[in-house]
C-alpha cells in the first residue's frame, strides 16, 4: 500500500557485531579475578575500562569490522572466524 517491501533480515552474527569481537573480549580479560557484589557496580567497572580507549582504538574496531563483513559477504553469510586466515 505504501510502497514498501518486506526484506529477510540475517540472523544475528557475531562475526560482525564490534561488541562481540573485539569491547567485550577486552573487559573481560580486564576484569578477570575481580569480583562485583551487584550488577551496578560491573556496569561502573566496564565502563570506566571502556572510557579509557581513544579515538584509534574505536577507528581500529571500525576497520576490523569493515574487514569482517567483507568475509562474511565473500562466505555467503557463513560463519567464518577460522576460515579468515585462508582467503
Amino acid at each position: 500500500m505504501l510502497g514498501y517491501g518486506r526484506t529477510d533480515h540475517s540472523p544475528y552474527s557475531p562475526d560482525l557485531a564490534p561488541f562481540d569481537f573485539d569491547v567485550q573480549p577486552k573487559v573481560k580479560s580486564q576484569l578477570k579475578g575481580r569480583r562485583c557484589s551487584y550488577l551496578p557496580e560491573l556496569r561502573s567497572a566496564s565502563a570506566s575500562i571502556i572510557s579509557q580507549y581513544n579515538q584509534d582504538w574505536s577507528r581500529a574496531i571500525f576497520n576490523k569490522w569493515v574487514k569482517r563483513y567483507r568475509n562474511c559477504i565473500a562466505y555467503n553469510g557463513e560463519y567464518f572466524e577460522k576460515k579468515m586466515t585462508s582467503k
